[in-house]
């Protein structure tokens, strides 16, 4: 039984093969389940890979990384460059006439504690949280959503 238990705590090496731990599940009879459906595991699991690309709203528009003092705007070819988004993950920042983020998903400021409680203090969430979001400005041609 202890060896078992050992083998278990070594299971999650990044240097076990994945069809070794595929293996290792069906033999202990744990089902190997994936639903692409489910949106907020897939953020969840992107948001925890990166952790200081994470940026809230402030009011002129632009997004201010959570533990770093740095401002940056959304990317004008992405689609939710139009939108008011109050926390964002990014890939990247794009250095042009000014600091643009792009590939965004829009995440909850909530799941950050809930990924990261080392690296993300209630605070920082709730700091989010509390303010009033500006409105969304549009033209004739834009949809509001």
């Amino acid at each position: 039984m202890l060896m078992e238990f050992q083998n278990v705590l070594g299971f999650y090496s990044p240097s076990v093969p994945l069809w070794l731990q595929i293996l290792f599940l069906e033999r202990v009879e744990i089902e190997i389940t994936s639903n692409p459906a489910d949106l907020v595991s897939i953020k969840k699991a992107i948001a925890s890979g990166f952790l200081p690309h994470v940026a809230r709203l402030l009011k002129n528009a632009c997004y201010r990384r959570i533990k770093h003092p740095e401002t940056a705007y959304l990317h004008p070819s992405s689609g939710l460059a139009q939108m008011s988004l109050k926390c964002v993950l990014y890939h990247e920042i794009v250095l042009t006439a000014k600091e643009y983020m792009r590939n965004v998903t829009v995440i909850e400021p909530k799941w950050l504690a809930e990924i990261a409680p080392h690296y993300y203090q209630l605070k920082d969430v709730k700091d989010s949280e509390s303010k009033k979001m500006p409105c969304c400005q549009t033209t004739s041609t834009e949809y509001r959503i």
